[in-house]
């Protein structure tokens, strides 16, 4: 066996045999864990004037006799075991087989499979899911698959190009109408490999093989509306908030059941304004429900209850907190979990609507941004963090001018926590950082009363109602002072959920006074 550096020792080797049968026996360690070990024992093993082994040099050893042994270079918890194995197996027939429309999609899901493993006999190690995409992916390939962006075979170029002509010709209405049966028709054709050589189609998602065809409708027919042209223009919205309206009425049970109505509407407009866009049934229902959703319709029958809005701010606190990794994964147990209570209790549900994911998944997220954990993977101490939490409080109840004023009070109290009378003395956070952790504190509460902030657009609109009363004021046509009419804008602010000092609504109106002297002078004043 190949010595490196100094000669071993006969007790040196002698240990170092005793660490590798070690890990021969026992699976669940790693060879550079072993060396780490083996480096310290020989270092305290070691004879007067002797130089100590390094951990390196006792990781080289110890790979020497493993590959003596049989076993390869690598440790064992890097290897994969035959559950892990078994896993990707499966995961990459679904994919070539069209389970899965990409491999990304099913690493997510394997890559959640084997975290359920049982660790120490089933799984060494946390697998990333980036190295179960790219053990995946060379699985998948092997099997005669390949990723979307691999190059077309001259079958499917005469394939797509036979669809582009139907699209242009008029026998389908969209690309994306033509869609299914152009992405069934290509997963006939192989991809040629090399001469006389043939694999299965690869699995192409629906978005590549739609980018594909509009690149090659638009090549044949020039002339094809472009994205200005296939925009909703104002008459078109204006027929969509009329059906919108008349579903919040009641005439219509739901969006599906006016989305044709609402289509032939749309196309007797087309052909009168002589315009290229065909609307297409799917796609009046979609932009119907965004209307009906920004004109603030509440859908009949399809109203959130008390009882669903506590289930959703469950859910969202879970997320919040940590317990469910994102707000994508706590929708679908959320409206599994509410349409099992409307099963239950159809009583209190008269209804009969099911939620679906992505309704529930808007209504999850803004709550998840409201009640998200501001430490989360962040390395603040539990001293620091309580002396930030107690500062945002402070700040929200306007116990300081302003957000940097209390982060630099915070940031001088926190020098005194983190330093410690005896010992080595700890960095203390800068004061910016210190102002953005305030920011990310006060948000989970009402942020709107912090001081000091800019005004939003909501306080503008109010502000400049009394700003012209203001102005008239200034005029003489109207009887009234600063400190009345900014007592007045502060109330109003109160009303609307804004909070603002009375000195911050007199420098509102004074600014927004000296702004526009310039167009409307003083009486007695030339204009």
């Amino acid at each position: 066996m190949k010595a490196r550096g100094r000669r071993w020792t006969p007790g040196e080797l002698k240990l170092l045999k005793r660490h590798v049968r070690l890990l021969l026996a026992d699976r669940s360690l790693s060879a550079f864990e072993v060396a780490g070990e083996c480096a310290c024992e020989l270092r305290r093993a070691r004879g007067p004037g002797a130089p100590a082994r390094t951990r390196h040099a006792a990781y080289g050893r110890i790979c020497d006799e493993l590959r003596a042994a049989g076993r390869g270079r690598t440790a064992c918890r890097d290897r994969w075991t035959m559950a892990e194995r078994a896993l990707l197996e499966r995961y990459a027939r679904d994919t070539v087989s069209g389970r899965y429309r990409s491999t990304r999609k099913a690493a997510v899901d394997c890559w959640e499979e084997i975290r359920k493993l049982e660790p120490g006999r089933d799984r060494f190690v946390d697998r990333s899911r980036v190295g179960v995409y790219g053990r995946l992916s060379a699985r998948v390939f092997e099997l005669g698959g390949s990723s979307a962006r691999a190059a077309w075979s001259p079958a499917e170029e005469r394939v797509l190009v036979c669809f582009a002509r139907r699209v242009v010709a008029g026998r389908y209405v969209t690309c994306r109408s033509a869609l299914p049966e152009l992405c069934s028709e290509l997963a006939r054709y192989g991809r040629r490999v090399g001469p006389g050589r043939r694999r299965p189609g690869p699995p192409r998602t629906a978005r590549a093989v739609l980018l594909r065809l509009q690149q090659a409708v638009r090549g044949l027919d020039p002339g094809r509306p472009t994205l200005s042209e296939r925009r909703w223009s104002q008459a078109e919205t204006g027929i969509l908030d009329r059906f919108a309206r008349r579903v919040g009425n009641g005439r219509y049970p739901d969006i599906a059941a006016a989305s044709p109505d609402c289509t032939r509407a749309l196309d007797r407009y087309r052909q009168r304004a002589k315009r290229r866009v065909v609307r297409t049934e799917a796609a009046v229902r979609r932009a119907l429900a965004a209307r009906a959703n920004a004109i603030g319709l509440v859908l009949r029958g399809r109203a959130w209850t008390r009882e669903e809005d506590q289930v959703v701010d469950r859910y969202a606190r879970a997320v919040a907190s940590g317990r469910i990794p994102s707000a994508v994964a706590a929708a679908e147990r959320c409206a599994a979990d509410i349409n099992r209570r409307r099963e239950r209790h159809p009583e209190r549900y008269p209804d009969r609507v099911r939620r679906t994911v992505d309704a529930v998944h808007g209504r999850l997220w803004p709550r998840v941004a409201q009640w998200r954990y501001p430490w989360r993977h962040t390395r603040w101490t539990e001293a620091e963090r309580r002396v930030v939490e107690r500062y945002a409080r402070a700040a929200l109840a306007h116990e300081h001018p302003s957000l940097l004023a209390a982060a630099r009070a915070c940031h001088a109290e926190l020098a005194e926590v983190v330093r410690p009378a005896g010992g080595k003395a700890v960095p203390v956070r800068p004061v910016h950082a210190v102002r953005d952790m305030l920011v990310k504190c006060t948000r989970r509460h009402d942020w709107r009363q912090l001081p000091y902030r800019r005004w939003d657009p909501a306080e503008h609109r109010v502000g400049r109602r009394w700003t012209r009363r203001y102005i008239l004021h200034r005029q003489g046509k109207l009887v009234a002072n600063l400190v009345t009419l900014a007592g007045m804008l502060k109330a109003d602010l109160d009303r609307h959920g804004y909070y603002r000092g009375l000195q911050a609504c007199k420098m509102y109106l004074i600014t927004a006074w000296s702004g526009s002297r310039q167009v409307i002078p003083r009486p007695g004043r030339p204009a």
